[in-house]
């Protein structure tokens, strides 16, 4: 009986120790996970940033984008790492129009046209067909997720007097913000045509919270600069001709771009770390049953 007892007893140990070990084995991978969705989304904004186009490039992709219509998807979720990466071949470089940037939040994405599943993985979206930058209401979509600092998670710091930046890479056109609020995703006549230039843009109101409701940022245009290339501030004298401060605002935010990459460096330490432990936690309930089996 005590030797029956004794083995009952390791039984309960070694399954309490394999419970444990797979509490911390689901705990690491969804640390893993959301790191490693966070990687995937870092990196597809960076690819499809205006660096990698021409001003030519971006002139025909919006061509054909009018030529075509504007694709808006309903029931657009909060997607995770499985959606993303079924998604990620359907984004077409094609499809990219612009960028918008917020220097004062830290926020620089590609513009898409459409707003769908894929296109809203690496950046903004248009919500209308034919929008034109610097014309009428030009109304933008994007996703915030669980790492604020991502695609329009910044949006939820912006503060009224903030300049909301949108270029073709021929023009850049720089809008003050002037109204922020919360509104029913019902509302739709936000998006409707105004006789003024504004820009409207809008995000989920809860980060990965199923929500009927919408967090919305208007600006008023307040300057149209040609784009092209120029000295840095440093490099000019006071009052020289050339000088332009929406200008010098938008180029500061692009170097301030991260690249993704350490993203990756640590979603791969991470995965030798968690490795590791499986190895040793391994062994030891091997050991374990060892004993076990030399009591016996």
């Amino acid at each position: 009986m005590h030797k029956e007892n004794a083995v009952r007893n390791k039984v309960k140990e070694c399954l309490t120790k394999i419970t444990a070990f797979l509490v911390l084995l689901v705990g690491i991978g969804l640390l893993l996970s959301s790191l490693l969705e966070s990687a995937v989304v870092e990196v597809l904004s960076n690819r499809y940033l205006l660096q990698n186009y021409t001003a030519a490039q971006i002139a025909g992709n919006t061509a054909q984008a009018r030529f075509t219509g504007t694709v808006i998807e309903e029931d657009i979720e909060i997607q995770d790492l499985t959606s993303i990466l079924q998604n990620v071949s359907d984004i077409e470089k094609e499809q990219v129009v612009g960028a918008i940037a917020i220097a004062s939040v830290g926020l620089y994405q590609p513009i898409f046209n459409g707003a769908t599943k894929a296109s809203l993985i690496a950046g903004a979206g248009t919500m209308k067909n034919d929008q034109v930058m610097g014309q009428g209401n030009y109304c933008l979509a994007g996703h915030h997720m669980r790492d604020e600092s991502l695609l329009f998670g910044p949006l939820l710091q912006v503060e009224i007097g903030d300049w909301v930046q949108l270029t073709d890479k021929v023009e850049l056109y720089t809008y003050e913000v002037t109204e922020i609020k919360i509104i029913h995703q019902n509302e739709v006549e936000v998006l409707e045509d105004t006789k003024m230039p504004v820009v409207t843009l809008i995000t989920c109101d809860q980060t990965g919270v199923g929500t009927n409701y919408r967090y919305m940022v208007r600006g008023i245009l307040i300057d149209i600069s040609p784009m092209g290339e120029r000295k840095e501030s440093g490099d000019r004298e006071q009052g020289e001709e050339g000088a332009n401060e929406y200008l010098d605002v938008f180029l500061y935010q692009t170097t301030r771009k991260k690249t993704g990459a350490y993203r990756i460096w640590i979603w791969f330490i991470g995965v030798a770390a968690m490795a590791a432990v499986l190895v040793w936690t391994g062994n030891k309930i091997l050991k374990s049953s060892e004993v076990d089996d030399e009591v016996k």
